[in-house]
């Protein structure tokens, strides 16, 4: 049995042109407060056969839930979203075809026709998968349809996409810069720069995107890339090109983490963990702010919370969401009005699903 100290461990986690995309310092938004602000109440669901999940999301008329991989011999689980019933369990673990070792959701869902599926990072084989879960539901078996990987360049791929017409883009662990833009045409890369700037690198280069941590997601009609930083409590909106449209932040954005500055304590107990996901519609981006300290990620119980942002694609706030339990994976269902979201355990590990009412 897993200890509620690891399962926390295991909850939190975890180049079209040589020259970099320029960032424009006069395009940020400060907020200072939401038009409205809701404290919710949330309400615990069981979900049959959903053991230690540590992803959740709305793909069509299902809720899709990944189970960590070593507590099940499913990786996945489809429910039908206004009953709760179990739909399919499908994602046998394994190197062999159709098989995963370790994937995540991108949150990239498309839909053409009657077909729906949608793509996951499979760490571990440093690929990027598309589960065709039309054929997948009819078959009663996982099917996998198309697959690509991240350029040379950008070595290990961490958040990216791949857009209608066949380029790559997304955030990856290369030192060369925050987020790339892959031409497949003329197999060139664009590289946006890392930043915001700090007087100087607590890291070295080749360790940048560790101060740089951030949850990439891509809107459903491709138009907008968004990155949510971890510890600058930053959001930054490009286009479709990686062209930096403009930033979001707060009164209390740190201009410079407290991270590694101090080679004897380099992750400070008040070191502070901003946004942790992220969920993209066709209208609103949903931050997930957990806003914990190095400190309260080791604590046994959970006396913490988070709360989820509401923002138009132009910047303004829309709403704030307070939720009275500490969230770590989370989606939101427009056509409901609800937030679902992925909590620690409860004490007899019955369930770990919340969800929020939000009309």
């Amino acid at each position: 049995m897993l200890s509620m100290r690891n399962l926390s461990y295991i909850f939190i986690g975890l180049l079209l042109f040589s020259s970099c995309g320029s960032i424009s310092t006069n395009k940020e938004i400060k907020v200072s407060s939401f038009p409205v602000e809701k404290e919710l109440v949330g309400k615990w669901v069981s979900l049959e056969n959903s053991q230690f999940p540590d992803y959740i999301g709305i793909v069509d008329s299902f809720i899709l839930t990944k189970t960590f991989q070593q507590s099940d011999s499913f990786l996945f689980q489809l429910y039908i979203k206004n009953c709760h019933k179990q739909y399919l369990r499908f994602g046998k673990a394994g190197k062999g075809p159709n098989e995963f070792l370790n994937p995540k959701p991108t949150g990239q869902v498309e839909t053409k026709g009657n077909k729906i599926g949608l793509w996951v990072n499979d760490l571990y084989k440093q690929k990027y998968m598309f589960i065709n879960l039309t054929q997948t539901i009819n078959d009663k078996k996982t099917i996998i349809d198309k697959e690509f990987i991240t350029p040379k360049e950008a070595e290990i791929g961490l958040d990216a996409f791949i857009l209608k017409n066949n380029d790559i883009a997304g955030t990856s662990m290369s030192e060369k810069g925050r987020l790339f833009y892959y031409n497949h045409k003329d197999k060139t890369t664009k590289w946006v720069e890392y930043f915001p700037k700090v007087t100087y690198p607590p890291v070295k280069e080749e360790q940048l995107h560790n101060l740089y941590s951030s949850t990439t997601r891509i809107s459903p009609n491709q138009k907008y890339i968004v990155s949510a930083l971890r510890l600058f409590k930053r959001i930054d909106v490009f286009n479709d090109k990686l062209d930096h449209i403009f930033s979001i932040t707060f009164k209390d954005s740190p201009k410079e983490p407290n991270f590694f500055k101090d080679e004897k304590n380099p992750i400070p107990n008040n070191l502070v963990h901003y946004y942790t996901d992220l969920f993209l519609s066709s209208k609103y981006i949903y931050a997930l702010n957990s806003a914990i300290t190095q400190t309260d990620l080791s604590k046994e119980n959970d006396t913490r919370y988070s709360e989820v942002q509401v923002f138009t694609y132009t910047g303004a706030p829309i709403a704030l969401y307070k939720l009275d339990h500490f969230i770590g994976s989370f989606t939101v269902d427009e056509e409901n009005g609800i937030i679902w979201g992925i909590s620690m355990p409860k004490e007899d590990l019955s369930t770990q699903i919340v969800s929020y009412n939000i009309k």
